[in-house]
């Protein structure tokens, strides 16, 4: 097209034209896949850091069904390598930078549920299983975080080590973020990284003097070289060789400063100080702050921790986590956990019997929820008991047998039902003596419970026993209680 002037091409031109705008994005698109294909191949094989591997990926014959036996390959561990020789190539970096660097690339790879995260957990890819210490994958059920382990499950094809949601961790983790960067926190931290620095300071120094040494040996070589009679060849080549020596020494000094400042941190300077002060005084705001983003949450986490230990304790509800923070520290902390039945707390028993006698006693569900809350029991799924959760523990007693469909009631109170079937009239009537205060009573719940002793169960008999016809008045003495029913029912 030519500017100002358009084209007008047939059907067929524009589905060619099409077609090979197509070809060369999916080029394009696949030789920048290929090139950082490239680069990653690159920083992993050993010969980056100046090593001779054979066996990195060997091959292996598999049979296919389609066609007979293949040769496959794969990338295998350090521990399969057939031949491992160090420092036989010119190496960009040290072997140890090499395994840090593979370390990272490992952490930060997305495979198996590692690496920086993809969704909105701040802890993903720092969970690890406190069983076989195997990073843990994460998914995501209505929103909430769900951790599980499945080395084992695609190593072996056996069942997962550990699988838990993250409804309480990951609140606890990101308060004990937040309490790491308050400014009493920020300032011990800024404490510490002076006597690093005084630390890396007398590094320095060693290094720095390891350079000046060898520079003055190299210089000294080469006066020497150039005093010696040239016609004394032997004496002169024995000085070259020194010199050459000193001047190798002098490059391994300067490359190991240079390498110690580049891996080492640098001091921070007094602005940059002033900047972590005051981000730590008001980090809670910028923390929850909407323009926030989980990757930046996600970011910093990966910043303070390396990695989160989790183990459950005896099977139950409980947790055992540790944090291993950046620079070394390890915190202890306990965490809970969803499980999917009453039995699987660890103080199930007190809590179907807390909730056995509270049932008995008469309390009404709304009480019952007030009482096991305040007393600290707690429910499986939730974080307290609701009218949701008390009905299935009360479905749970009922089923194994420790209740009935109603509560208990304890002599002498009586339901309506029993106290009609005692006496022999329909509960009706027993209701209408109710009415004109000729029975003492008492709520249980939404239900009237009956009181009656021996002697004013008596009166009751007599009372029934009475002719129901109006034309016949009922004694006096028949219509007042024998005993007064007690304040305290419960």
């Amino acid at each position: 097209m030519w500017r100002g002037v358009s084209v007008q091409c047939d059907a067929d031109s524009q589905a060619r034209l099409a077609k090979s705008r197509q070809v060369t994005q999916t080029s394009s698109a696949s030789a920048g896949s290929a090139c950082a294909s490239a680069g990653s191949a690159l920083l992993r094989h050993p010969i980056y850091a100046g090593a001779y591997v054979y066996g990195l990926v060997p091959a292996e014959r598999r049979r296919a069904f389609w066609a007979g036996f293949l040769r496959a390959s794969r990338r295998v561990g350090m521990d399969e390598w057939q031949v491992l020789i160090l420092d036989k190539v010119p190496a960009y970096i040290t072997w140890e930078q090499w395994e840090r660097n593979q370390n990272k690339l490992r952490e930060n790879s997305t495979r198996f549920g590692c690496g920086s995260a993809r969704g909105a957990s701040i802890l993903a890819g720092r969970i690890a299983c406190g069983k076989c210490k195997a990073s843990m994958s994460v998914q995501y059920r209505d929103g909430i975080p769900f951790f599980c382990c499945r080395l084992a499950n695609l190593q072996h094809g056996g069942s997962n080590c550990l699988a838990f949601n993250g409804r309480w961790l990951e609140p606890m983790i990101e308060e004990l973020v937040l309490q790491a960067l308050e400014p009493a926190s920020v300032q011990l931290s800024l404490r510490a990284a002076d006597d690093i620095e005084d630390d890396r300071a007398g590094l320095e120094k060693y290094h720095t003097q390891s350079v000046e040494r060898a520079r003055y040996h190299a210089d000294l070589a080469r006066r020497r070289y150039e005093e010696v009679d040239p016609s004394n060849r032997l004496v002169a080549a024995d000085l070259e060789k020194r010199w050459e020596a000193a001047l190798v020494d002098q490059r391994k000094s300067e490359e190991a400063l240079n390498r110690f400042r580049q891996e080492t941190p640098t001091s921070l300077t007094q602005d940059e100080r002033r900047k972590i002060e005051s981000l730590a005084n008001d980090f809670r705001s910028l923390w929850t702050n909407e323009r926030t983003s989980n990757k930046d949450r996600q970011d910093l986490v990966r910043i303070l921790i390396e990695r989160i230990v989790v183990e459950i304790i005896n099977g139950t509800e409980r947790m055992s986590v540790t944090v291993h923070w950046a620079g070394g520290f390890t915190s202890h902390h306990e965490a809970r956990r969803t499980v999917s039945t009453f039995d699987e707390l660890e103080e199930s028993e007190a809590l179907l019997k807390r909730a056995q006698e509270l049932y008995d006693a008469g309390c009404p569900q709304a009480e019952l929820v007030q009482r096991l809350n305040g007393e600290g029991f707690r429910p499986a799924r939730n974080a307290e008991f609701t009218k949701t959760n008390i009905n299935a523990l009360i479905r749970v007693l009922r089923e194994k047998g420790v209740i009935g469909s109603s509560p208990k009631v304890a002599r002498p109170f009586w339901r309506s039902k029993e106290l009609s079937s005692k006496l022999g009239i329909k509960p009706s009537t027993l209701s209408g003596w109710r009415r004109r205060g000729w029975v003492q009573v008492t709520k249980l719940g939404r239900r009237w419970i009956y009181w009656a002793d021996d002697a004013d169960l008596a009166r009751l008999k007599k009372l029934a026993t009475h002719p129901p016809s109006g034309s016949t008045p009922v004694p006096e003495e028949l219509t007042i209680p024998a005993a007064i029913m007690p304040a305290k029912t419960t």
